[in-house]
């Protein structure tokens, strides 16, 4: 646990705010393909509460697959749509060897220090960053997801990303 020093005492309640907690989550059961190089949106979560000086885990995990070799996927995480800035997660290129299924699994912190919470839903997005198309998979039995999980005080992470 963050925030307690040495012989200080410590309430449930104070416990319980540092315990880290899903506050979204949101999985896609259907292939979304990509065909072009423009990033596109493939998750969108409800709007999402981010409280104010608080810090939160985003993961984007998902299975892809390229229709040839080298070809490259790129994904993101933004508020509201494709467009908004500050990206908050943005990945490196994923490569192909050749054609069949790819995992990825990407995870970053971002914090509200805005001085108001601040409530929006998340976007998982991607781009065919080059090759011929690229599909985001979403099945049942594997969903593609994007998470979001409140972790603490924003004062924990001084280096993440803002959503401002």
């Amino acid at each position: 646990m963050t925030g307690v020093l040495a012989g200080q005492t410590i309430s449930s309640a104070r416990e319980n705010d540092n315990s880290s907690r899903t506050t979204a989550y949101t999985a896609i059961t259907a292939n979304a393909a990509l065909n072009s190089g423009v990033e596109t949106v493939y998750i969108t979560t409800p709007t999402i509460l981010f409280r104010n000086n608080r810090a939160f885990r985003v993961t984007a995990k998902g299975r892809w697959n390229p229709t040839a070799a080298n070809d490259q996927l790129q994904i993101g995480v933004r508020k509201t749509n494709a467009s908004t800035t500050p990206k908050l997660m943005d990945t490196f290129r994923i490569s192909s060897a050749g054609t069949g299924t790819y995992s990825f699994f990407y995870q970053t912190v971002i914090i509200n220090t805005s001085g108001g919470d601040i409530s929006v839903p998340l976007v998982a997005t991607c781009m065919r960053a080059s090759g011929t198309s690229v599909t985001v998979q979403g099945s049942t039995a594997d969903p593609s997801y994007l998470m979001v999980e409140d972790i603490g005080p924003a004062s924990d992470y001084p280096a993440a990303c803002s959503m401002t």
